[in-house]
């Protein structure tokens, strides 16, 4: 995951780094030396980029799924302890106060504290406090009636629900592309870069220009993989929405 600034530096740099390789092909390597390499370099360079192309498509579309799915993870989180906040009014006292108050100091929880900790690759620990307490509350019930045994058992299915998209949701601010395929995307920019940089044309300008565009190009879909790769941190990541909805309406019904 990187911040907007990293993200234009490396953009920058790259671009600077192509130009610079250029420059040193053109003044070692003389234009009409090269041009009758031309036919060669061509259909190498062909081969090169459609093949890195397929790749760096299939890495920025697996991310960006991953994304969704942490985002639509998030939705389902902040909807089960809705779930749980409403269903408490069936349950028996005290749990019938005291499980909407656990419900709505999670919520400001996941605002205030989970969703900054996200950001630096931690989690908030009042964030796990909370959701114990929800467990103890709820399972510390005793219902009397049909009605309270019903509210129990939807509001236990529902805590369940949440916990195990808690869970997940840990688990995918965790994950990351593997080492060995940024190698691959990093080794394949950087050799399609060069390969532009060998191809011969005489108009210098129009050769900078190539150069520029295609490192621009495929520095920008790196960094946007990079960037998306981390769904809660970054310049693009999942922001507390879900929970703030959620709170919202927990605080109306309240009132």
């Amino acid at each position: 995951m990187l911040s907007a600034i990293e993200s234009s530096l490396i953009i920058a740099g790259s671009i600077l780094a192509a130009l610079l390789l250029l420059r040193i092909s053109r003044r070692f390597w003389l234009p009409k030396t090269r041009h009758q390499h031309n036919d060669v370099i061509g259909w190498q360079i062909s081969f090169l980029s459609t093949t890195y192309a397929v790749i760096i498509a299939f890495m920025l579309s697996d991310v960006w799924t991953n994304y969704q799915n942490a985002e639509t993870n998030t939705e389902v989180e902040a909807n089960s302890l809705l779930n749980i906040f409403r269903v408490a009014e069936g349950l028996p006292e005290p749990q019938r106060v005291q499980v909407p108050q656990l419900a709505m100091r999670y919520a400001e929880t996941m605002i205030q504290e989970e969703w900054p900790a996200m950001t630096h690759g931690t989690f908030s620990k009042n964030g796990f406090r909370n959701t114990s307490d929800l467990w103890k509350a709820i399972m510390s019930t005793r219902a009397q009636t049909g009605s309270e045994q019903a509210s129990f058992e939807h509001a236990l299915s529902d805590l369940t629900n949440m916990t195990e998209h808690r869970r997940i949701r840990h688990l995918q601010s965790r994950s990351k592309l593997p080492g060995i395929f940024w190698l691959v995307l990093i080794v394949g920019g950087v050799m399609t870069v060069a390969y532009t940089c060998l191809f011969d044309i005489e108009a210098t300008r129009m050769h900078v220009v190539q150069v520029v565009g295609v490192t621009f190009v495929i520095s920008l879909v790196l960094v946007t993989i990079a960037d998306i790769d981390g769904p809660y941190g970054g310049a693009v990541r999942i922001q507390p929405t879900a929970f703030e909805m959620a709170l919202q309406t927990m605080m109306r019904s309240a009132q």
